[in-house]
């Protein structure tokens, strides 16, 4: 009891002063989520801190088991400053959050786990904080409750609730909430009620809605309000299977899922409404002495009935056969051949929408050895082919691959050597450019996305949101370029692209007209002896084409490439670890010739018991040619960890230096952790400090520096 009452103390003092006054105040304006979900979450941390109280006195009880309510609750802090110049220009910012948490989990049981067994839930998190002008405010509430009747039993039903509110809101500019209800169950049925092969029935339904409201200035001190608004439905239907029999299994899943969204921005409505469904069946199985026959059939089926409309149907068969194993001499065969039907354009009915119907088939076939001797040679030999026709094109891959790889153990280490050759043949005929409509991508933070394909006509790019409806701006919204033969798309700064956001991405490409061959040798060797590794690798690529216009041919990438290179590394007296390693390359490919150096050298040392410090310094140098440019990227530093009881620290420290097409840039960073932990006490402490300088040589004058400082603690304790 006494346990009880100190625990409901606790979290009642977690929620503090300003919950409480967060709630009055709340209360005091109109009726609203925040003011409602705070009195809801503090009525279920009472409630459900009091049933240990009550499952004292039941404890006895054959038919009723109430265990302690546990979780954990804290408080964390976190701050962050910035200090920019950019030529006579100067701002900076200092930013803070404070944030107060709660979780608490609960588990019921009625006559034995096995009858009916409860689990709830329930989550509340605090946010408030800014910087400068700004001020924002957070608040995230969970619920969830879940029920498994008549566990381990040959039939039994699982069904879930969970309620996920977020309200957040950025002082002056927007206010967002969004609400995630989700509902389900699960039926398991086995064969010993007589079924022929057990079965798995689940129904889902999720309802998600989010209301944002943008001031964005206008005039003046004036704003002018943006309302986006996103309300969907989605419920889904999954039946599955799996059964093994002696020498064959199955596994079969089917998953059926319907989609109603609404979303609203700038006053243009949009409603979209489409049905998914998936078919995937896998059948395997042995046969033959010491099982030695093994075969693999897959089946798939998709299909998406918006517009446009979606649907690939793919089939693959595979054969493996043990031709012999004799003392650690085995060989082994393999074939297998696939088909595969996508279907894009159109509607749920096509011929009513007049859209035309893009049809893609692909036929594929492989075979291919694979030798063994003892553990020291591995060869093998694979043979594929695959045709692809499309509406306008046609194309063929023939591909060979050989390979041979011999190990020899030496004194003290070993030698190793290998030879590989991949030959493959593209047949190509049809128009010159192919286009492809709204593919997916989603783009995260400022990190470049490849696209699927190679040789893009960038002019050709048009990028929109998931719903096709509005278009981004090259530039202000997102940045795209060329690497060779792939291009990158990424989020720009001030972006209208949301962080996470799907976009749909449609282009004209550059197929390779005509017939392609290209060669690949890659030969390399080594030693690996006492503390030493030299090795070295070579890869020779030939490139041809026929009947190809002279933009296609500019676009092959024939070359040599020599690699060697030397490591270093070897324990002294248990304690102390030193490496250094060192690579050179020299590449004569046609597209992206270059020169480039890269050494690495460290030192670890474990000082005493709990206490490691490492010592490092990597370069890397890249001379490209032509046109003359180059890349030196220098990165030194030293980091030391302590593990030992309850405390766990590290320390880091570096300083990166790069200059890299005309702009010098330099990085200097340290960060320390703390974690110390006591009983069901957790603190947790970090600290982080850089300096980044960056200069440009074609303009010496324009010169850009930041200092960042960020801090955090957090206080958690489980109960």
């Amino acid at each position: 009891m006494g346990n009880s009452i100190a625990m409901n103390l606790g979290i009642l003092t977690l929620l503090g002063w300003r919950s409480m006054l967060g709630l009055l105040l709340a209360l005091q304006k109109k009726p609203g989520k925040i003011g409602m979900g705070r009195l809801v979450i503090i009525f279920i941390v009472i409630v459900l801190s009091i049933l240990p109280v009550f499952s004292e006195g039941q404890a006895q009880e054959s038919w009723l088991i109430v265990e302690p309510v546990h979780g954990d609750f804290g408080l964390s802090q976190e701050r962050f400053q910035s200090d920019n110049s950019a030529g006579s220009s100067h701002f900076g910012r200092d930013y803070y959050f404070l944030y107060e948490e709660v979780n608490l989990r609960n588990r019921i049981s009625i006559y034995d786990p096995r009858f009916i067994e409860l689990n709830l839930g329930a989550g509340l998190k605090l946010g408030q904080g800014g910087g400068d002008a700004d001020e924002e405010n957070n608040q995230i509430t969970r619920y969830n409750l879940s029920a498994n009747f008549l566990k381990k039993h040959p039939y039994s039903l699982n069904l879930d609730y969970s309620k996920y509110t977020s309200e957040y809101e950025h002082s002056p500019t927007s206010f967002t909430i969004l609400d995630r209800k989700e509902s389900g169950g699960t039926v398991r049925l086995q064969e010993k009620i007589g079924l022929p092969i057990p079965l798995i029935l689940g129904y889902r339904s999720v309802h998600q809605q989010s209301d944002s409201f943008f001031n964005v200035p206008y005039a003046g001190n004036t704003f002018d309000q943006q309302v986006f608004r996103f309300d969907e439905n989605t419920k889904s239907y999954d039946v599955s299977s799996t059964k093994a029999w002696e020498q064959v299994s199955l596994n079969w899943h089917f998953h059926s899922e319907d989609v109603n969204r609404f979303q609203f921005y700038n006053g243009i409505p949009v409603i979209i409404e489409y049905r998914a469904t998936q078919l995937n069946a896998n059948l395997a199985g042995t046969a033959g002495e010491k099982k030695r026959l093994r075969w693999y059939v897959n089946w798939s089926d998709r299909d998406r009935t918006d517009s446009p409309r979606y649907a690939q149907t793919d089939f693959n068969t595979d054969l493996n056969f043990r031709i012999y194993d004799f003392h650690s001499n085995s060989l082994d065969s393999a074939v297998g051949f696939g088909r595969s039907l996508l279907e894009q354009g159109g509607g749920s009915d096509s011929l009513v929408s007049g859209e035309e119907v893009r049809l893609t088939e692909t036929k594929r076939a492989r075979g291919g050895l694979t030798h063994r001797l003892f553990q020291s040679l591995h060869s093998q030999v694979n043979l594929r082919q695959e045709q692809t026709v499309y509406p306008d094109y046609e194309r063929i891959v023939k591909e060979s691959f050989l390979s041979t790889r011999y190990t020899k153990k030496i004194t003290d280490g070993r030698v190793y050597g290998g030879y590989s050759l991949t030959t493959r043949k593209e047949e190509n005929t049809g128009s010159l450019n192919l286009l492809v409509i709204d593919e997916i991508h989603t783009l995260t933070n400022f990190d470049p996305v490849t696209l699927n394909s190679i040789n893009i006509v960038l002019s050709s790019v048009v990028v929109t949101d998931e719903t096709g409806t509005i278009t981004y701006l090259e530039g202000p919204d997102y940045r795209i370029y060329q690497t060779g033969q792939s291009t990158f798309i990424e989020r720009v700064s001030g972006t209208s692209i949301l962080n996470g956001e799907t976009v749909l991405v449609t282009y004209d490409y550059l197929n390779a007209r005509g017939d392609r061959l290209d060669r690949t040798r890659v030969y390399d060797a080594g030693v690996h002896w006492w503390f030493m590794e030299p090795y070295v690798r070579v890869t020779v690529r030939r490139e041809e084409i026929s009947d190809a216009s002279q933009d296609e041919a500019a676009l092959l990438n024939s070359g040599r490439s020599d690699i060697h290179g030397l490591k270093l590394r070897q324990l002294l007296w248990n304690r102390v670890l030193p490496s250094w390693s060192i690579e050179k390359e020299r590449n004569t490919a046609l597209q992206d010739s270059f020169l480039r150096t890269s050494t690495s050298a460290g030192l670890t040392v474990n000082v005493f018991i709990g206490v490691t410090v490492t010592f490092f310094s990597d370069r890397g140098f890249v001379q490209y040619k032509p046109p003359e440019r180059f890349s030196d990227v220098e990165t030194r530093g030293a980091n030391m960890q302590y593990a030992r009881g309850r405390i766990v620290a590290s320390l880091d420290t570096r300083k990166t230096d790069s200059q890299i097409v005309g702009t010098d840039r330099v990085v200097r960073e340290s960060k320390g952790t703390l974690t110390y932990r006591l009983g069901q006490w957790t603190l947790d402490t970090s600290l982080r400090k850089a300096n980044e300088r960056w200069v440009y040589s074609s303009d010496p004058t324009l010169e850009f520096e930041s200092d960042y400082y960020e801090s955090k603690v957090s206080v958690k304790r489980n109960f």
